[in-house]
């Protein structure tokens, strides 16, 4: 096939962290492209790419989904898979980014299902689809994208049915599975214009055959046995491979003899080396939609109330935030963060005054007001005496007992634990993480000094992400360990 240079997606630089495996999770839609970051907790989770344009939109509420956070806290709201896919409404002209739930439950024998909706462009926040899905489980297909094909998107079940989610008027239904199809990893495609379903990782050695089914006749669940690969057939070399999938990518017709037999490309995995291939996008200029940022702020509703709310204190701010849904897609953008702190700086309030109490295992910080109208007040100390606690630095402190780290914001009482990723034979122990803030990004930055036997590492992270980068080697001379870092005027001493 004639071919050329392979180039790189022009993606804008600093949108995608370092480190994470970038993998197409859908075929390209009207030129846009599903994209999903691996592993999630990497700090990314799924964006909308067009690849013409190099332009992408981070799909909000996607690395870690409040649905599937917390059970504890909200057992009724709690999911334990998500699978995700991209739509399009031709009534409407709207496209529509689509999150399918699944509670897949030992104590319970039906699989309990939610589904999201986000309208590129258009919607600041997920909210809830026009219709319910019914209770099916996809719990071993949950890496796999749904499938869109003539206005619905597809998603495979663990038992081959498959749920169909109408795009435009967000209702569900159903299709059958290929008959006799036992249970089995599989994977959803489309071939020709027509929905496929085919085995994922044929067992070579076994003999077992690889097999597509073609939907044939979409209105009465009529399924057609397109190809079967005989693995007794395979290769010696291809047996050998210690993990091997296949993926059906195109189907075409080639004349032969006044006939055209149906050929099909594959494409798929081996040896741990992946082989990645999709229909060509060709040139598009399909926008991805705003942010949820750009969202948010297009209404003069929200500008307003954004003026009235940068002046409460945080802890009000954050109990407004439960008030609506709209409501807390403003509160939680980084605009309205900027804003808040920036009324806060220029208060001419008296600042308060808080106490880290350390009989906790994260510590907490009690105001000194609370403390004065006490009785018996409680003690200041505790059981770990050798935490510390650095300066305020734009409203948020880092918090060091022994090896565990927390960034904690004292007025709204919420922290985030820091689990640093070190090396072989590298100890991270208290005082070799410092808290400062990045103009340029706007974000909070956290920098670790690690040493080990030969060598010395430094490695910096924004507050919200989870993934460390290497930004040179400090000098050998060990901090010390009993100091806590200061931040001033950029720097961290």
């Amino acid at each position: 096939m004639p071919g050329g240079q392979v180039e790189k997606l022009p993606c804008a630089a600093g949108v995608l962290p370092e480190g994470v495996l970038v993998i197409p999770a859908t075929r390209p839609l009207h030129g846009l492209v599903l994209l999903r970051c691996w592993p999630p907790h990497a700090g990314a989770g799924y964006f909308v790419c067009n690849p013409s344009t190099g332009v992408l939109l981070p799909l909000p509420d996607t690395r870690v989904p409040r649905r599937m956070a917390g059970r504890e806290h909200n057992p009724d709201t709690f999911y334990n898979h998500v699978r995700y896919g991209l739509g399009y409404g031709a009534v409407a002209g709207e496209y529509k980014a689509v999150r399918l739930f699944c509670l897949c439950d030992s104590d319970s024998d039906v699989a309990a299902t939610s589904c999201e909706v986000l309208v590129l462009g258009a919607s600041p926040d997920w909210r809830p689809a026009a219709g319910r899905p019914p209770p099916w489980s996809f719990f071993r297909n949950n890496a796999e994208a749904g499938v869109f094909l003539d206005g619905a998107l597809h998603f495979l079940c663990d038992d081959a049915s498959i749920i169909t989610f109408d795009v435009g008027g967000e209702t569900f239904g159903s299709l059958p599975p290929p008959p006799g199809l036992e249970f089995a990893l599989l994977g959803l495609t489309v071939l020709d214009g027509r929905l496929c379903v085919h085995h994922v990782s044929p067992v070579l050695t076994g003999g077992n055959p690889y097999c597509v089914w073609m939907l044939s006749d979409y209105g009465a669940g009529r399924w057609e046995l397109l190809c079967r690969i005989d693995g007794a057939a395979w290769p010696a070399e291809a047996t050998r491979l210690p993990a091997c999938s296949l993926t059906p990518l195109y189907m075409y017709r080639e004349r032969s003899g006044g006939r055209k037999p149906r050929r099909i490309l594959f494409g798929g995995t081996a040896d741990g080396c992946r082989v990645l291939a999709s229909a060509a996008a060709g040139l598009s200029a399909v926008p991805v939609g705003r942010t949820s940022e750009e969202v948010v702020f297009s209404s003069p509703s929200a500008n307003a109330w954004s003026e009235i709310l940068k002046s409460l204190p945080a802890r009000d701010v954050a109990r407004l935030s439960l008030v609506c849904r709209d409501m807390r897609a403003m509160i939680r953008t980084g605009r309205f963060a900027r804003l808040h702190a920036a009324s806060a700086n220029v208060s001419t309030s008296r600042p308060r005054i808080l106490f880290m109490n350390n009989s906790l295992f994260r510590g907490e910080f009690v105001a000194l007001e609370a403390l004065a109208g006490m009785s018996h007040p409680p003690p200041l100390t505790g059981v770990r005496s050798t935490a510390f606690c650095s300066n305020p630095c734009h409203g948020l402190n880092l918090v060091s007992c022994g090896s565990s780290h927390y960034v904690c914001n004292p007025i709204t009482g919420s922290y985030q634990c820091i689990l640093p990723r070190t090396a072989s034979g590298v100890v991270v122990g208290a005082g070799h993480i410092g808290l400062g803030y990045d103009p340029v990004a706007e974000k909070h930055m956290l920098v670790r000094l690690a040493y080990g036997e030969s060598r010395s590492e430094c490695k910096v992270r924004y507050v919200g992400d989870y993934s460390w980068r290497a930004v040179g080697s400090p000098p050998q001379r060990q901090v010390d360990g009993a100091a806590p870092p200061a931040f001033a005027n950029g720097r961290l001493y």
